[in-house]
């Protein structure tokens, strides 16, 4: 029996997961950061991406190779973000993803003072 191993992980507060394919509705949207910290650092994917959009919800079409980053928001431009090269990281090591679909979020905790969900900063 063949089984499919589906790649999953985090990059501090960023979080990402393979899956089959790109949900029915999802928009192609432009390449930008996952999250961008107080110090200026930015979580980000680049190499051949394309990037789609579902509400909320952010997904990668990586085409062949591809890396999320974790960098000096300043160093993203047009070309870093199509460029598969890896640029000088911050705070966590990059992770580099083969070619697939993936769907990235930010991971939420619970504020029991104001009872609410909020997105856990880096």
């Amino acid at each position: 029996m063949e089984t499919n191993h589906l790649i999953k992980g985090h990059q501090g507060d960023v979080i990402f997961a393979q899956i089959e394919s790109l949900p029915e509705g999802a928009i192609r949207t432009e390449n930008k950061p996952l999250a961008v910290g107080s110090g200026g650092h930015a979580h980000a994917v680049t190499g051949d991406v394309e990037r789609y959009e579902l509400d909320d919800r952010v997904f990668f079409e990586i085409k062949r190779a591809a890396a999320l980053q974790h960098v000096d928001a300043a160093a993203l431009t047009p070309k870093t973000y199509k460029s598969e090269a890896l640029l000088p990281e911050k705070d966590h090591h990059p992770h580099i993803l083969p070619a697939g679909v993936y769907e990235f979020w930010i991971q939420k905790q619970y504020n029991p003072y104001k009872k609410a969900m909020e997105a856990v900063q880096d």
